[in-house]
């Protein structure tokens, strides 16, 4: 092994070295290792932010379903009064009407008289009629129509009129206002 010569002064000279060497060193470690303790910082601070974020996103996401569920509230409500509106655009009918059967007993024909009112909650009918349906046990004993006429908006017509009809009592009926 071949070693190396140093007078005293080249010794000096080499430790000297070595110890600059050695503080350089020294330096980036304390270098890198403040960079290690920053990033661990910066990732401590990321790690709350995602979490923070998370937390947030979840709230918003339950806000969120708490809109959508007022949302589809107001829809449905929406369309009910839409509803409403639209049967009060068109004639709408209520009907507060009598029925008598009567019989004669000499040579007359039998007879139905259909008595009281028919209301329109809606807008004008120009031509209401009502749709009368006699029925004498499952068979049909009449089935005709009664003109009440022009019926304004918000307003009634009385109704009296008579059906003949032929064969035993009637048994059951069915009245319905319409617009012709």
């Amino acid at each position: 092994m071949a070693y190396r010569q140093y007078g005293y002064g080249g010794l000096e000279t080499e430790v000297a070295d070595l110890d600059s060497e050695k503080n350089i060193l020294l330096d980036e470690k304390n270098s890198l290792q403040n960079q290690v303790d920053a990033l661990t910082n910066d990732r401590s601070n990321l790690q709350s932010q995602v979490e923070s974020l998370t937390s947030e996103k979840e709230s918003l996401t339950s806000e969120k379903n708490s809109l959508q569920n007022q949302v589809d509230s107001l829809t449905t409500e929406n369309n009910d009064l839409q509803n409403e509106l639209d049967s009060l655009s068109t004639p709408n009918f209520i009907q507060n009407l009598e029925v008598t059967d009567t019989r004669p007993v000499f040579f007359q024909r039998p007879r139905v008289r259909i008595t009281g009112e028919v209301w329109n909650v809606g807008t004008t009918a120009a031509n209401c009629r009502l749709h009368v349906i006699l029925y004498q046990g499952s068979d049909v004993a009449e089935d005709t129509y009664v003109d009440v006429g022009l019926i304004g908006g918000r307003s009634f017509e009385s109704v009296d009129e008579t059906i003949n009809y032929d064969g035993s009592p009637i048994s059951d009926y069915t009245i319905t206002a319409e617009e012709a």
